[in-house]
């Protein structure tokens, strides 16, 4: 674990920041590559992108500090803006990002559906790096493990905390217990998504079901990650992440199946026009 990586004329370089900021540079190279691909002017697509990466962070750090407000805000809420120390939900940050991005396309006058398909796999590859910098920052760890893929954390991570506070270890453990490296499970895992999505990108010839694709995916993988997580609250057996989750999953089948009809309905008006 390494929250911080150097130190460069004074300032603190941690690692969570510059891998998100990594993430979001490399979701930036990738979505103006498919806008020129996609006929759609690259430097509107980055306006749209920029704002929408602005909106997403709020919309994390938003999450993040609702989640935990008792346990790390409520009594220091400077903290609340030390966003460079880690601390965001990317589901939060994707509600956020798509509200802001629907906006940008109104007023840019850019198809939402369109540009939605051309994010999907750049959504995935930033997240996938945004999750080594939860490793290196100790955060969204796994439960207890017992297999060779196991890590363990040092006494300043937070799972060494968790555990020291409900009693798995006292406070002569050198070391947390062995736990799941989810956060590189989650980073391959993007990674895989990004790189299905990119591949199926000519094979989809129905406009937003390769966005729909996507919500399927990381709605499936999320579902079922979160089982091997151990920073989460359960209500009713399940996480809030998981909820958000399976929500997810059945709004990308809907909109599969939508986006489906529609243009099936299209291509039956056509047939009738040029009938006529």
């Amino acid at each position: 674990m390494h929250p911080t990586l150097f130190h460069i004329f004074g300032l603190e370089i941690r690692s969570f920041g510059l891998m998100a900021a990594t993430g979001l540079l490399l979701a930036f190279w990738l979505v103006q590559s498919r806008a020129k691909k996609s006929g759609e002017d690259p430097h509107i697509i980055s306006d749209i992108i920029f704002f929408g990466m602005l909106g997403a962070l709020f919309g994390a750090r938003l999450l993040y500090v609702v989640r935990n407000w008792e346990a790390e805000f409520a009594n220091d809420l400077w903290k609340i803006v030390r966003i460079n120390e880690g601390g965001i939900v990317f589901q939060g940050g994707f509600i956020g990002g798509l509200l802001v991005a629907w906006f940008m396309c109104r007023k840019k006058k850019v198809d939402f559906v369109k540009a939605l398909d051309i994010v999907a796999p750049c959504l995935a590859l930033g997240h996938a790096m945004g999750r080594i910098g939860c490793f290196l920052n100790g955060c969204c760890y796994g439960g207890l493990c017992s297999s060779g893929l196991s890590v363990q954390f040092p006494r300043e991570s937070l799972p060494y905390a968790d555990q020291l506070r409900h009693g798995k270890i006292d406070f002569t453990a050198v070391h947390s217990l062995p736990v799941h490296p989810t956060q590189l499970y989650s980073f391959a895992a993007n990674l895989l998504i990004c790189l299905i999505l990119v591949y199926v990108t000519v094979k989809i010839k129905v406009k937003g079901q390769l966005f729909s694709l996507y919500l399927m995916l990381y709605g499936v993988w999320r579902l079922g990650i979160e089982f091997l997580r151990d920073d989460q609250d359960r209500h009713l057996g399940l996480s809030v992440a998981q909820y958000i989750a399976i929500a997810q999953f059945l709004i990308g089948l809907f909109l599969w199946v939508y986006f489906l009809k529609s243009k099936k309905q299209n291509m039956e008006v056509e047939d009738a026009s040029t009938t006529k």
